[in-house]
């Protein structure tokens, strides 16, 4: 029933154009956060990817809603900020990080990101 759900909705195509999708869920320039829900379907991945920004600082908070079945597993060079369980919080503009081929089932994920600006330049994004 969920899995239906999640398929009838306004998906848009994940950036990486492996398969998963994502939808905007929030978004603020003015105080630089990103928050959106990610949906990754059985034969999705993302491969091994840093998300780069034109200055400052960049972090992410995924925390893991539903597990695949088999694979789906994110991994990530070097240790987080902070793990506790299927919540994870690293640096994306500076660490190595993909997702594992959903091989059974499908994933979702929360995500918020969000950028601290960059003393030297006063800017980011």
């Amino acid at each position: 029933m969920i899995k239906r759900w999640l398929d009838n909705l306004k998906w848009d195509e994940g950036r990486q154009k492996s398969g998963y999708k994502k939808i905007k869920l929030l978004e603020s320039k003015r105080f630089l956060f990103d928050m959106y829900l990610l949906y990754y379907p059985q034969g999705s991945a993302i491969a091994s990817h840093v998300d780069t920004i034109k200055f400052g600082n960049h972090y992410r908070l995924n925390y893991t809603i539903k597990k695949a079945k088999k694979g789906g597993l994110f991994l990530l060079a070097g240790k987080p900020i902070f793990r506790l369980g299927r919540l994870v919080i690293f640096r994306p503009d500076k660490q190595y990080h993909s997702v594992s081929q959903i091989q059974k089932g499908y994933r979702i994920v929360f995500s918020l990101g969000w950028a601290r600006k960059n003393k030297q330049h006063g800017t980011t994004i």
